[in-house]
């Protein structure tokens, strides 16, 4: 690596092409796409079989790319201190917030009743009615699903992003990126006219550009991880007040 930027961070395997670059950004808006949207109404077996086709296409391919293709060797580091106190202090805060604002103002408003209803349909097609399999849901969410998010999105796309570009475009891009499928998650529950899944969606975009900032800066995905299954966990301690409301 021959920017100074670089000089911290955990060795790049071999630079991607831009197809695969753009497929992996595009990827989980399609998979997105099809299960809420092109499969709405078939069986929920259906709808459980193709979206988890899609996150093993999806999480599978950095993988086969860079170690079957390429043969790339892990070179990761450990976790530090710093890093993962940077982590715990995003969560922690956004933590407090999400949860703070969702009681205090949000939780009786019509858009987020409604929304409840939506998310109440959807859990329950997927079996997840029962607060123990719900439980179970946002666990695996919050400590595994957030890793595999910020291995594809971070370590990755703007991985690959930053070799082709300025960190802070690539910063920008990957975020928009890991933004847009939550686009269809929260117009699905919220509606495509509601200031919410704007804001929300903006929100995700942020959260993705200060994750990737710490990447960049500690050279770990430790951090990221941490703040984003803090977050994670802030969601569905709301996800599951909804539904006990809607219930």
């Amino acid at each position: 690596m021959s920017d100074p930027e670089l000089e911290n961070v955990e060795k790049q395997p071999e630079i991607a092409p831009w197809w695969l670059i753009v497929l992996a950004m595009a990827l989980p808006t399609i998979i997105t796409w099809v299960y809420f949207y092109i499969l709405a109404d078939y069986s929920d077996a259906t709808q459980k079989l193709g979206m988890s086709a899609g996150k093993v296409v999806q999480f599978g391919m950095p993988i086969f790319w860079l170690i079957v293709i390429r043969r790339w060797k892990n070179d990761w580091r450990r976790p530090n201190a710093d890093g993962m106190l940077m982590g715990l202090m995003f969560g922690v805060v956004i933590f407090a917030i999400a949860v703070g604002v969702y009681h205090g103002w949000l939780k009786n408003t019509a858009p987020m009743q409604q929304a409840a209803i939506e998310i109440n349909t959807k859990v329950a097609g997927m079996g997840l009615s029962n607060p123990t399999a719900f439980i179970a849901l946002a666990a695996f969410y919050t400590v595994c699903h957030s890793l595999l998010e910020e291995y594809y999105w971070r370590w990755f796309v703007f991985g690959m992003l930053r070799q082709r570009m300025a960190v802070s475009a690539a910063i920008v891009i990957s975020s928009l990126g890991f933004m847009s499928h939550h686009v269809l998650v929260l117009a699905k529950f919220f509606g495509w006219a509601s200031i919410g899944t704007w804001f929300f969606s903006l929100s995700v975009a942020v959260g993705g550009a200060v994750w990737a900032w710490q990447y960049q800066k500690t050279g770990r995905l430790y951090s990221a991880w941490l703040g984003h299954a803090l977050v994670d966990a802030a969601i569905f301690t709301i996800g599951y007040s909804m539904l006990t409301a809607a219930a």
